[in-house]
């Protein structure tokens, strides 16, 4: 399916109107077509396809396709395994091409 970007767009309006922490990154790679494969691995939590550091803090990464890291607050109505997380975004060790 060819993505558009109006579909995109108001796809990802909904998304943030009603965000459910659980499963927000998921619905995020349903919009840009991930295939529904995937993201039942990445729900399961198998560690050939997430590649996470922190995955039992809510961290999801694909290779070379995205890094997702949970952030802000860490309150009640985080899910209770990510309440005592380190919430600071982890970003990859990038080396410069020069």
């Amino acid at each position: 399916m060819a993505l558009h970007p109006t579909q995109i767009f108001e796809a990802l309006e909904k998304l943030v109107q009603e965000p459910d922490r659980n499963s927000f990154i998921y619905e995020f790679l349903r919009i840009f077509d991930t295939p529904k494969s995937t993201i039942t691995k990445l729900k399961k939590g198998d560690a050939a396809s997430n590649v996470a550091d922190n995955i039992d803090c809510g961290a999801v990464a694909l290779k070379q396709r995205l890094y997702f890291q949970p952030v802000g607050g860490g309150g009640t109505t985080w899910p209770k395994r990510w309440r005592s997380c380190d919430s600071r975004l982890l970003l990859p060790n990038i080396k410069s091409a020069f």
